[in-house]
């Protein structure tokens, strides 16, 4: 895949509701895949590890190990695929009457202010998705991002402030 390509695909991933299309669709739908094979009983359904959802299915991508470039793309577009997928639960859990009621409500109000921010500080957005939503440390992000190790958990800590901030007001 060539560098536009990835550049452009690490722009994309629409809103829940929004059509996927192309490498977008085929990373939704195998971290789709793999967690219908990782399905638990509802009681344990807060113990998902995003992390092993997306290192198998990046296994399953690229069997033989996939290059820095391909690990890049695919984490980011991963990243952004899984919170769409843990957005998509966590409305259905609203609307089913979920015990998790109370983290899905939580969860859609991080979406919300995420969204928010994506027209301002799409770096900052795609640091949190990779951190919640890929379960990245942040000296891989750093690497990911091609960013200093210390710019990240600067960037992180400010934005994980603001965001808890948003998310708390918003829930009183």
């Amino acid at each position: 895949m060539s560098q536009a390509k990835r550049a452009s695909v690490m722009g994309m991933v629409r809103e829940p509701g929004e059509p996927l299309f192309g490498i977008e669709l085929l990373v939704y739908e195998e971290l789709k895949r793999v967690l219908r094979a990782r399905t638990m009983p509802p009681c344990e359904m807060n113990i998902l590890r995003p992390r092993e959802v997306v290192a198998a299915a990046f296994a399953n991508f690229f069997p033989a190990g996939g290059s820095a470039e391909d690990t890049i793309w695919f984490y980011v577009v991963a990243a952004r695929c899984m919170r769409r997928l843990l957005v998509e639960r966590a409305t259905a859990a609203l609307y089913d009457g979920n015990h998790m009621r109370e983290s899905s409500a939580r969860l859609l109000k991080l979406h919300d202010a995420l969204r928010r921010l994506q027209s301002t500080q799409p770096q900052s957005v795609r640091i949190v998705e990779l951190y919640y939503f890929a379960d990245c440390a942040q000296d891989e992000i750093a690497t990911l991002m091609r960013m200093p190790s210390r710019s990240v958990a600067a960037e992180f800590r400010f934005i994980r402030a603001w965001l808890m901030s948003v998310v708390d007001d918003e829930s009183e």
